[in-house]
């Protein structure tokens, strides 16, 4: 996430330094020190900036491992090791395993939680109407990510598909919580 945006920076410093070596301060069309190194300037703390919203908009999450040394498998591990491997770019056989099989799991838990038939909730995941978490119900709905999410998946490296995924899951996971 930061190493692309700090790689992004390095790599215009680099280029603007290198310009301003090759450029003879004395010329009449070179290139003004003090308006490149605002924009450079800029630059960074718009990065930052980035950096900075990605950061605030997430929230704290605290959970409690397990103990490493038990050698025990925590379930759910398989399906996070499988949507962890999912790319930014096209992997849409592992998509489409991964949203059916969280749809599977949203729809038996939805149905125990409200007492609906199983097409009901089928419905309410395809309207996007289940939950009020805008990212949990935009991942059946298929609904194309924001302007916001696209840049955050630039930052972060983190597909909106995978965010969306993370997100149904913690909103399903609550949800069998409360019923508890």
């Amino acid at each position: 996430m930061i190493r692309r945006a700090l790689l992004a920076v390095g790599f215009a410093s680099a280029g603007s330094g290198l310009l301003l070596l090759l450029t003879p301060v004395r010329a009449p069309f070179g290139v003004p020190i003090l308006p490149t190194l605002g924009l450079l300037a800029l630059a960074a703390l718009a990065v930052g900036a980035l950096v900075a919203l990605d950061r605030s908009s997430g929230g704290v999450e605290t959970a409690e491992l397990p103990d490493p040394s038990a050698g025990v498998a925590v379930p759910g591990d398989a399906f996070d090791d499988r949507l962890g491997s999912v790319s930014a770019r096209r992997d849409e056989a592992d998509r489409e395993a991964i949203r059916e099989r969280l749809e599977r799991v949203a729809v038996t838990v939805l149905a125990d939680a409200t007492g609906s038939d199983r097409p009901t909730v089928r419905q309410r995941l395809a309207d996007g109407t289940w939950t009020d978490d805008p990212r949990a119900s935009a991942f059946f709905t298929g609904r194309p990510p924001s302007l916001r999410a696209r840049l955050r998946t630039v930052v972060t490296g983190e597909s909106t598909f995978v965010r969306r995924a993370r997100r149904v899951v913690a909103v399903l996971a609550a949800r069998t919580e409360g019923e508890r």
